[in-house]
């Protein structure tokens, strides 16, 4: 099992394309977080796959933690209207045995972290009710609290 997990998240929650691929084709709801610089790094999209160096075994490439860091944080150059930051976490006990453990997914609680929920933006076709938007805006104070 891994100790280490990545939060990716978009600088923008503008984009169309971004609701109809990660938010139910514009049914979902996307949270907007603020989030210190320093604690995030940058997608680069580009054209190709890495390549190790000439000589250089696939093994020692593929374990050198600057690569490790390099194909962590790069796409292709296609998927750059998402423009992705990620969030690199360790996991602990804690992380991995509480409620929001679910099979090989593992969602961060956030209520307690550098970053902070600031706004929830209801997609153009989300369908909760008057009472869902409350409870939802009722969350969002007692989380950012």
């Amino acid at each position: 099992m891994s100790n280490k997990g990545i939060i990716c998240f978009s600088r923008s929650w503008r984009n169309p394309v971004l609701w109809s691929h990660y938010a139910d084709k514009h049914e979902g709801i996307c949270l907007g977080f603020e989030i210190p610089e320093d604690d995030v790094s940058a997608v680069t999209y580009q054209e190709g796959l890495l390549q190790k160096s000439s000589g250089q075994s696939e093994e020692v490439f593929l374990r050198d933690e600057k690569t490790q860091r390099k194909l962590l944080t790069t796409k292709f150059k296609h998927w750059g209207y998402e423009d992705e930051i990620r969030m690199f976490l360790g996991w602990n006990k804690k992380n991995l045995c509480n409620k929001f453990h679910c099979n090989k997914f593992h969602f961060e609680d956030f209520s307690d972290k550098k970053f902070s929920l600031k706004e929830i933006i209801l997609g153009p076709k989300c369908k909760l009710s008057k009472q869902d938007e409350r409870e939802i805006l009722r969350w969002k104070k007692i989380i950012s609290e």
